[in-house]
């Protein structure tokens, strides 16, 4: 079925709406003063990326990005699988180099990497930005436009590493960041992205309702399958795809937990928002009742991936 919503990627008309997306009171884990809406989810046929419609402005998001509060990013190495295992590929791909961080945030991946590697930074958070540059972090721009637009030719075949983790989910134009990636990487470089996989059986079953796509800083989605079609586009040679779970740390309780919390919200919402209204769960239904409706997390799902290409 055709709409009148274009894909931002590859602007195709060939896609279809696959339901609302809750409206969030967070925004990078900063409370809101009102709900936010969240629009629709989209998906793709011709590329396989999916999308919410409409989009805030780009001047809210930066504001938001620009002032949110950083505790909520602090993470254990343990609890990255991603950083460990782009390590592992690094090491298997290259003796070291130049390595560029898109959204790196503060600076912490420089410390999983050892001395071969010289680590510079995209980022936009004011606080952030202060704890990578203690960390040797070289923040080269704001945004990974600034080096392959307003730089020129300055940027461009610089680094032979690019790595984007957590960020991909968070531009309009997913094939757009990875081309910007390959420009700025060195023939024979490495692109590697992590991000939340469409693809993921537990998304498939709750649809837009999916915790992943609810959170309004994410605003476009990979997965596999558009993973495979990029790199025919892009003329970047795919290496390995590996899916993952976001959580770690999983215990039997937290699965089972998010299993049943889940099933319940898709085949008995009506249940579930009691519950929600009774005071099962966090969220303050009595400041916002919509809440009660809002889809639970599901961090224990295998619902991740990793993807490693190479530029030609």
């Amino acid at each position: 079925m055709t709409t009148l919503t274009p894909c931002p990627s590859c602007a195709s008309h060939n896609t279809r709406k696959v339901g609302p997306i809750s409206g969030a009171y967070l925004f990078a884990s900063h409370n809101l003063d009102e709900i936010l809406d969240g629009g629709s989810l989209y998906a793709c046929s011709n590329c396989h990326l999916n999308f919410r419609f409409p989009l805030p402005s780009r001047e809210k998001l930066n504001e938001l990005y620009r002032t949110s509060s950083i505790d909520h990013w602090q993470y254990e190495e343990s609890k990255r699988f991603d950083w460990s295992a782009t390590k592992k590929w690094l090491d298997k791909l290259h003796e070291g180099g130049s390595l560029l961080d898109v959204g790196c945030y503060d600076g912490a991946f420089s410390e999983v990497l050892d001395d071969r590697w010289q680590m510079a930074g995209i980022e936009i958070n004011e606080e952030a930005i202060q704890i990578a540059s203690k960390r040797g972090v070289q923040i080269v721009a704001e945004d990974l436009s600034d080096l392959t637009s307003v730089h020129e030719d300055a940027g461009l075949n610089q680094y032979d590493a690019t790595v984007a983790f957590d960020v991909i989910e968070h531009v309009p134009d997913p094939q757009k960041l990875l081309k910007d990636m390959m420009q700025v990487t060195r023939p024979g470089g490495t692109l590697i992205v992590a991000t939340g996989n469409r693809d993921a059986l537990s998304w498939k079953l709750m649809g837009s309702s999916y915790w992943y796509c609810t959170i309004p800083e994410h605003l476009a989605f990979i997965s596999t399958s558009w993973c495979k079609t990029v790199a025919q586009t892009l003329n970047l040679e795919l290496l390995h795809i590996e899916t993952y779970s976001h959580e770690q740390n999983r215990t039997l309780k937290l699965t089972l937990k998010e299993l049943t919390s889940n099933l319940l919200f898709r085949f008995s919402p009506g249940l579930f928002a009691r519950l929600r209204r009774a005071g099962f769960g966090d969220k303050d239904t009595d400041t916002f009742d919509e809440l009660a409706y809002y889809p639970p997390t599901w961090t224990t799902a295998k619902d991740h991936l990793i993807a490693i290409f190479r530029k030609g």
